[in-house]
């Protein structure tokens, strides 16, 4: 997500912007952000997914807290 941000920010709109003085933050919130928020997402989804494959696998052998419901819980 750092290279994406980096080369969104190297481009000429954005440059344009600084020169007709634009601040920082309008500059992240219109420009920058929505060209990297897909990506954001995306990186988001596949995450979350993981996140719950993994506690549901360490619950499944019995290493989760066995108060809480779990998806790995028989």
């Amino acid at each position: 997500m750092r290279s994406q941000t980096l080369t969104v920010e190297s481009r000429g709109y954005i440059e344009r912007s600084w020169a007709l003085g634009a601040g920082d933050g309008h500059i992240l919130w219109k420009h920058v952000l929505p060209a990297v928020m897909p990506l954001v997402l995306a990186n988001t989804t596949l995450t979350v997914g993981s996140a719950i494959i993994s506690e549901s696998t360490l619950s499944f052998l019995g290493l989760g807290d066995p108060s809480t419901i779990s998806w790995g819980r028989c």
